[in-house]
């Protein structure tokens, strides 16, 4: 209540502007401003509401996602398109480089609508309102450490995506046989490979090793090249310091 009259009697702001707050505003504050509550999110609403719209549609192997001005009602990630712009994803492109792209990009919409075309702040806000489908809501859901964990029976295309989405937490992991037994080892990168179609390794199974380029892994369908690991208790490291420390070698089975 205390921080409902503060808002409301103190600051009276005119507009409030929320991105990654991580919570819904109760109806108390969003009547508060005369031009309304305005949501920065990083997706195409009404795909992937929620708190991990990045690293699901980067899990997801989305090709495209975008940024969502829109003014926020009582729902979760609800309320009516201002507008929104498109932004290709890379096929190497991490949750965390994604998000560093969407950020700069919120910034300059942020500014195109709240700029006269002489610079200056505008004093009143005449923005267009557009109903959201809510047949095609989908949802992502906060990540947990599992969402990290690979299952090398999926195929490559699959773990590599999963690998790209959880950077910079929870970071896909694995487990390895060192020699004081097993021991978890977080995959930062990994391009995908291609094995030959007689290969008939069992997922998971180191198949390759190439000092420069990193280990070859084979998954249930295709092959992974993963370049920097991390040991537990250890900082992250290239793939070639990975295998000259830990004596890493052909047949060698991660998971």
């Amino acid at each position: 209540k205390n921080f409902v009259e503060k808002i409301r009697d103190e600051f009276k702001p005119d507009l409030i502007i929320v991105s990654a707050y991580g919570q819904i505003l109760p109806k108390s504050i969003l009547d508060i401003p005369k031009f309304g509550c305005i949501n920065v999110h990083p997706s195409l609403l009404p795909k992937y509401r929620g708190a991990s719209p990045i690293q699901r549609a980067v899990m997801n192997g989305e090709t495209e996602t975008g940024v969502t001005l829109m003014f926020m009602d009582e729902g979760e990630d609800t309320g009516d398109i201002i507008f929104q712009e498109r932004v290709p994803i890379g096929i190497t492109e991490t949750s965390e480089i994604l998000s560093e792209k969407l950020a700069k990009i919120a910034g300059q919409m942020l500014l195109r609508i709240l700029k006269r075309e002489d610079g200056s702040i505008a004093e009143s806000l005449e923005l267009p309102r557009h109903p959201q489908d809510h047949s095609q809501a989908t949802y992502a859901p906060k990540l947990s450490k599992e969402d990290g964990l690979i299952n090398w029976n999926k195929s490559a295309y699959e773990i590599h995506n999963i690998i790209r989405g959880t950077v910079p937490w929870p970071c896909a992991y694995t487990e390895f046989n060192s020699v004081s037994g097993k021991k978890m080892l977080k995959i930062w990168d990994s391009n995908l490979h291609d094995l030959p179609e007689n290969t008939d390794a069992i997922p998971g199974t180191i198949v390759g090793i190439a000092k420069e380029s990193g280990i070859v892994v084979a998954t249930g369908n295709g092959g992974l090249i993963i370049d920097t690991v991390q040991p537990a208790d250890k900082s992250k490291m290239r793939a070639k310091d990975f295998i000259n420390g830990y004596r890493v070698k052909i047949g060698d089975k991660l998971g």
